[in-house]
């Protein structure tokens, strides 16, 4: 029995020194293993970090142009009715343009109307003038004429109203 004991002993001893081994192989692949998916994660870690900070640069830039747009929309805006109140004024301004000129035209034919109403005018009276100046020169030489019945009246004696 002595040689079955040491044969046992011997064999438990062999399996504890197998059980040893196996357990560092397992130890050491296992380490390898965690070490290769810890070295992963670290690299997704950062990658996952670079990604994030680039998503937040991107994320300040889109509202940054957010807020640019919504400027722009704000003056568009503004553009929009300042242009239409041009637009407007513009068009009321043509209108006034075209009743002014109308009135201008107006004032034009009126005015050469009245223009040759006053070359008329001018005309009639030119004649008449020369009318009045033919009737005084005939009255003066009507009073002349008078004048000299009356001296002669007065030389043969005789009188008259007028004289």
């Amino acid at each position: 029995m002595a040689i079955m004991k040491r044969d046992v002993n011997f064999g438990l001893f062999i399996l504890i020194i197998a059980t040893l081994i196996v357990f560092a192989g397992f130890s050491t692949y296992y380490q390898k293993s965690f070490k290769n998916i810890t070295s992963d994660y670290e690299a997704k870690l950062a990658e996952l970090n670079e990604i994030t900070t680039t998503l937040e640069v991107k994320k300040a830039e889109l509202a940054s142009t957010s807020e640019e747009r919504e400027k722009l929309s704000e003056r568009e805006a503004d553009l929009s009715q300042r242009y239409t109140t041009v637009e407007s004024l513009k068009e009321q301004l043509e209108a006034d343009k075209a009743a002014l000129e109308k009135n201008l035209e107006e004032a034009r034919t009126s005015l050469q109307q009245k223009e040759q109403e006053l070359q008329t005018a001018k005309t009639q009276l030119t004649n008449a003038v020369n009318q009045l100046n033919k009737a005084e020169n005939k009255i003066d030489d009507l009073e002349t004429d008078k004048d000299a019945i009356c001296d002669l009246l007065a030389a043969n004696g005789l009188s008259h109203d007028s004289c």
